[in-house]
């Protein structure tokens, strides 16, 4: 039961990620292109990029952030709809089972689009701070198995 409430934080997290993303994007979008790039300073200054290189990233986060959005709204319905089945009963329902079972192939979805963000923007970056840029996005994000406490 512990894990299924780690599930349901873990995408609650991610939806509340993807509304503010998607509604500071919406509310001004010319202001949010300059604040992104600004967010993303860091890779430059940790991955050595150059001017160009950290252009191709600054599109591919551009053009990545909608899917993301758009995969985190689907995974908070998700969980609205399993909090609504938990809280309406008592046993694994069928439909808690199909509903839970759905919110495991969005969260599969979501990590592959994650991952296939990464390695587009690890292959805009000279090979070496590529491989070090997928490495540090593999323990900071979803992506790395956590481990689970029995205690």
């Amino acid at each position: 039961m512990k894990r299924l409430w780690k599930i349901l934080l873990c995408g609650g997290a991610l939806g509340a990620l993807a509304f503010v993303l998607a509604y500071r994007h919406a509310a001004h979008p010319s202001e949010n292109h300059i604040m992104e790039r600004a967010e993303l300073g860091w890779l430059r200054n940790d991955f050595s990029l150059s001017e160009t290189q950290f252009t191709e990233v600054c599109r591919l986060h551009d053009a990545y952030v909608p899917r993301c959005a758009e995969l985190c709204r689907r995974i908070e319905a998700k969980n609205t709809e399993i909090g609504r089945l938990i809280t309406g009963g008592n046993t694994i329902t069928p439909e808690l089972d199909r509903a839970l079972t759905e919110a495991g192939q969005l969260r599969v979805e979501c990590q592959k689009a994650m991952l296939a963000h990464f390695f587009s923007v690890s292959r805009a970056m000279p090979p070496e701070e590529g491989r070090r840029y997928l490495q540090r996005m593999f323990e900071s994000t979803s992506l790395r198995s956590h481990h689970m406490s029995h205690e």
